[in-house]
């Protein structure tokens, strides 16, 4: 679920909702929402977040690939 990936950034950069709703534009709300699945982030919050945290979007998006 995207959701545990923003949770696992979002932990992984030792920051709270409030200060990575911050970084990524957003209110605390919309990253509640997405953590707990009830919202679905945006492109633009998805290439922010990829840009912010130097998020792989294989990851991200659960791509794997045989290289």
């Amino acid at each position: 679920m995207i959701g545990d990936k923003f949770k696992k950034v979002r932990q992984a950069a030792g920051l709270n909702q409030y200060e990575f709703a911050k970084r990524l534009g957003m209110k605390v709300s919309g990253i509640s929402s997405i953590e707990t699945g009830r919202a679905h982030p945006s492109y633009l919050v998805l290439m922010k977040l990829m840009e912010e945290f130097n998020v792989d979007p294989r990851w991200l998006f659960d791509i794997y690939t045989d290289d």
